[in-house]
């Protein structure tokens, strides 16, 4: 759901559709962008009926990885921090995560020295990231990858870490997509979610519940510097 091109780093906007059940639009989420592709995702989210968004709200890690987050975005003129949500109203963004209860649960049973690593390892990229080539060292590394490399992400965290950081939340948001299909047969509903996130979600909507892809634009990231 990444490419680089001559423009930058792009992501792809999805549009699924399934008779007698809602719409569904994938915003594939880098969290640090340039501010414009976060206003754009943002006020076109904000126009569906109703968004699902992530977030796990356990504030050791969400510290951490918003520290580093916010390093990497001084970097580079432009970039920013993805936001929780527009300004003013969010009566209809919904929090189809992991809760930070169930999360703190899980995130325990990963071996204390690799949670101790992960924090390290976080921190020194977004440092390495802030004094070097912000633009380009992002874009390189999140176009390179599949950005979904769970094996990589086990053999460098373990399987636990996986299974919490991938595995868990992934079917967090299917319920959250399944609780809609229910409930909202007839709406339009935002998915703004991590692109890791996404191509498991469109497999299991296709695969489960009939949904096919309907719409495709690619979108602007992390503009060529």
């Amino acid at each position: 759901m990444t490419r680089k091109t001559g423009s930058g780093l792009q992501v792809q906007r999805l549009t699924l559709t399934a008779r007698g059940r809602p719409d569904f639009t994938l915003f594939p989420m880098i969290h640090v962008a340039d501010k414009g592709f976060f206003d754009r995702v943002m006020n076109e989210a904000d126009a569906h009926d109703c968004v699902l968004k992530e977030g796990v709200g356990w504030r050791p890690v969400a510290r951490t990885t918003r520290r580093a987050y916010k390093a990497i975005s001084r970097g580079s003129p432009d970039l920013a921090v993805q936001p929780s949500g527009p300004e003013g109203s969010r009566k209809k963004w919904y929090n189809s995560d992991l809760d930070p209860e169930t999360f703190r649960q899980s995130w325990k049973k990963i071996p204390l020295v690799r949670r101790i690593f992960f924090h390290v390892a976080l921190r020194v990229i977004g440092l390495i990231l802030r004094f070097g080539k912000a633009r380009v060292l992002l874009s390189e590394a999140l176009a390179s990858s599949t950005i979904r490399d769970g094996d990589a992400m086990e053999a460098i965290f373990g399987k636990e870490f996986r299974q919490v950081v991938l595995d868990d939340r992934d079917a967090a948001l299917l319920r959250g997509c399944e609780i809609a299909i229910e409930r909202r047969p007839d709406d339009r509903v935002a998915i703004v979610w991590g692109a890791a996130h996404l191509p498991p979600l469109v497999t299991a909507l296709m695969e489960k519940h009939g949904y096919r892809i309907s719409n495709r634009e690619w979108i602007t990231a992390v503009a060529a510097g």
